[in-house]
């Protein structure tokens, strides 16, 4: 049985995420001798993948979510707060530069 699941080839991984009717798609898949076998947990197979799914989705949002949380709160506690200007060091021209005389 383990067998016929693995001979399914790369193919029935994209049959995953198709349209259609997965629990059929599973069945098409397994052997024949096998399908009474199999058929009771079709049900749970399908409601495991789709949780799988929504699981996955949930977890990639998450670490958006708390990766973005972290930024903002490194930004707020870590850098200085201080107006655009303030505390810069104003330097006086150097006396010995002399200006760019213009030609009018």
């Amino acid at each position: 049985m383990v067998a016929g699941f693995s001979a399914g080839g790369g193919s029935s991984l994209n049959d995953i995420a198709g349209v259609g009717d997965l629990g059929e798609s599973i069945l098409a898949d397994v052997p024949e001798p096998f399908r009474a076998q199999v058929e009771p947990f079709v049900p749970a197979i399908v409601d495991g993948i789709h949780q799988a799914f929504s699981l996955a989705t949930a977890a990639t949002f998450a670490v958006g979510i708390v990766t973005a949380l972290l930024a903002a709160l490194l930004v707020l506690f870590v850098l200085p707060a201080r107006r655009m200007g303030e505390d810069a060091e104003v330097t006086a021209p150097d006396a010995r530069l002399e200006p760019i005389a213009t030609a009018d």
